[in-house]
């Protein structure tokens, strides 16, 4: 009996011991981690789903999800192709290359390279926010080129005249002072935009316009997509006249996949001041005559 007395003291002493030493190795443990993104827990991510060209309109069929590990998940990334359904590509995009929330929005700090269209030129524009729509154009935009014209050296009034004494014939340039020289045209229809640079102004202090754009004299470089012609024309108009950009409807440019295509060509007369006159009412000055009191 007094045999296993012992034995029972002594496993109850090793008991104790064990015991302690576990609490104490547990107290030295770190704290246990809270939950965090492993290489174990998978996320998706949208992707292209075939090449998307610049200015295409994000379909649900032009994209697809990709299962990646959570931790590599890039921070611009889209999880729901919902999200941008509608929304326009602003620079190409790869199969199978992640959709980053610059490629739908656009490059803040403008465009660092660009691809031009086998067949076309670059051709740059410098606008401002009164001529160029804001200065809010952006890559994957349509814009048509409207140049305006005036003073009586770029826009002379001549007419043919045949010399009654020689016969001989030719144009003969007639201005009494009263003629009104400026003439605007649509030159250039349905350019693409495939990239800006903007250029910050002088901020005036304006009241912030639209969507919180300031009115602050900024400009900013339109390059586009033209033919060589278009270009010439483009050119004269910046050497010789008044260029703006105006914004296409994106929806009248872009094929049933929402890729880009050939924008349709709206045609337009041109505006004089006697088109205004004869075609939209605007009134003429007229002659006021004053009767002067008799004198007495």
């Amino acid at each position: 009996m007094k045999r296993s007395n012992r034995l029972v003291v002594v496993g109850g002493i090793l008991l104790a011991v064990a015991s302690f030493m576990l609490i104490v190795v547990s107290m030295q443990a770190p704290p246990a981690a809270g939950p965090t993104a492993s290489s174990s827990t998978t996320v998706t991510m949208v992707v292209a789903a075939k090449d998307l060209p610049l200015g295409t309109k994000l379909a649900p069929e032009a994209m697809t999800l990709k299962t990646i590990s959570a931790v590599d998940k890039p921070a611009d990334s889209f999880g729901d192709p919902a999200l941008i359904v509608g929304k326009t590509i602003r620079q190409p995009v790869s199969a199978g290359a992640y959709i980053s929330t610059t490629m739908i929005t656009g490059d803040a700090t403008g465009s660092t390279g660009i691809d031009v269209p086998s067949g076309f030129v670059g051709v740059s524009i410098r606008v401002d926010q009164v001529n160029g729509v804001g200065a809010l154009i952006k890559s994957g935009d349509f814009v048509d080129v409207i140049t305006g014209l005036t003073t009586a050296d770029r826009v002379p009034l001549m007419t043919w005249v045949t010399d009654p004494k020689t016969g001989t014939s030719g144009w003969v340039k007639v201005d009494d002072g009263t003629y009104n020289h400026t003439t605007v045209k649509t030159l250039v229809q349905g350019l693409m935009v495939l990239g800006t640079l903007t250029t910050p102004g002088l901020d005036t202090g304006a009241n912030p316009g639209a969507g919180g754009t300031t009115i602050n004299g900024s400009e900013e470089i339109v390059i586009v997509a033209a033919t060589s012609q278009q270009a010439e024309v483009i050119k004269f108009s910046q050497m010789d006249g008044s260029v703006s950009l105006v914004l296409r409807s994106a929806a009248d440019c872009r094929g049933a996949d929402g890729t880009s295509t050939t924008c349709p060509t709206q045609k337009t007369k041109g505006v004089t001041l006697r088109s205004l006159v004869e075609d939209f009412g605007v009134v003429p000055p007229q002659l006021v005559e004053v009767i002067q009191p008799k004198a007495k």
